[in-house]
């Protein structure tokens, strides 16, 4: 990304003069949405069991059915939309690594009572 500061002189409010100095700026996006990022939300007892979502719309996670879910496994139902963060996200692997983490802990049951949809759920 460059970036520029225009000078212009107050008696001519029109005309843009050439910029003073530009600077260019790296950003780079890091993602937690990946396995190193299950394994620290599991350890910080932060997790997210991720949905699709985008320009077709977003997923409605406010209801009874899926506010008791979260609460009974304790995890959030979480969608990014249209929004990726780095080449190092792997919304699947993340979530595959939760279902495990939950398996262990719960035993399977919680796959049967899931919503329909979650990214890597068979």
């Amino acid at each position: 990304m460059t970036c520029g500061i225009n000078a212009q002189s107050e008696k001519d409010s029109t005309e843009l003069k050439k910029p003073i100095f530009t600077h260019t700026v790296k950003v780079e996006f890091k993602s937690d949405f990946n396995i190193e990022g299950a394994k620290k939300a599991i350890k910080e007892e932060n997790i997210r069991i991720l949905f699709p979502g985008g320009f077709g719309g977003m997923p409605d996670f406010d209801n009874e059915i899926d506010i008791a879910f979260q609460k009974k496994y304790s995890v959030e139902f979480f969608s990014q939309g249209c929004i990726r963060m780095g080449e190092d996200e792997n919304e699947e692997e993340y979530n595959q690594t939760i279902f495990t983490y939950l398996d262990k802990k719960y035993g399977k049951k919680w796959r049967n009572e899931i919503r329909d949809g979650a990214i890597g759920m068979n």
